[in-house]
């Protein structure tokens, strides 16, 4: 019998204690800025836009904690494909080709209360999330997937990578102590330059392309 978790995967030691302390390290001085920011996502249960309350510092492309968080991020993607190629149950070789960029690299800091909705990290042209744990010394934060119906919290160095679709409902719980430190990446099938692009064209279409016999008008 399958089980959706099938999908997901915990890797340990997927990066080392003093990346985790350089990552950590290349993003302090920026988290008070202009170059932090809050993100806002769709609830899974009420469809309202809501703002996290964690913050996000993008990591500079080319800087060494880039080049890190890129090169572990990659090695995770190999992992997980042979994680789901043993099951002998996906179609790993179609996975295998669209698995080929990360959107942006953050850095996410979760103050005491600070914690994510219910949500999904679904877009088009996205994949996969994937989270790297660069400190354990907090408590609470940890990852709820189905309303609770599982538990996760990560040790220091562990990475956990799973399917970004409309079923991967998942949240993060308020930090009660101390400050919870990850990196987080979608994994998407395109650049995030381009895939804004296509975006925006298909947005500024007229209604009369959107029109077909074959839409379904489900409330």
């Amino acid at each position: 019998m399958s089980d959706l978790f099938d999908l997901l995967q915990i890797i340990p030691n997927a990066i080392s204690s003093q990346e985790c302390h350089q990552v950590i390290e290349a993003t302090k001085t920026r988290e008070h800025s202009t170059e932090a920011y809050y993100e806002s996502s769709a609830h899974a249960a009420t469809g309202q836009s809501t703002q996290s309350t964690f913050i996000a510092t993008s990591l500079k492309p080319e800087s060494t904690a880039f080049k890190i968080i890129h090169s572990r991020t990659k090695k995770i993607l190999h992992l997980w494909l042979e994680h789901l190629e043993v099951q002998k149950k996906f179609n790993t070789k179609l996975l295998r080709q669209c698995l080929r960029y990360s959107h942006d690299y953050r850095v996410l800091r979760y103050d005491v209360g600070a914690k994510i909705h219910p949500h999904t990290d679904w877009d088009v042209f996205t994949l996969a999330s994937c989270t790297l744990a660069l400190n354990d010394d907090y408590q609470g934060g940890e990852f709820v997937f189905f309303n609770g119906e599982r538990r996760l919290k990560l040790a220091k160095g562990q990475a956990l990578i799973w399917p970004a679709d409309c079923f991967w409902v998942h949240e993060i719980t308020p930090v009660t102590s101390g400050v919870r430190y990850s990196v987080n990446s979608f994994i998407t099938s395109i650049p995030e330059s381009l895939k804004q692009q296509v975006v925006e064209q298909l947005n500024s279409l007229p209604n009369s392309h959107w029109q077909s016999p074959y839409r379904h008008q489900i409330e």
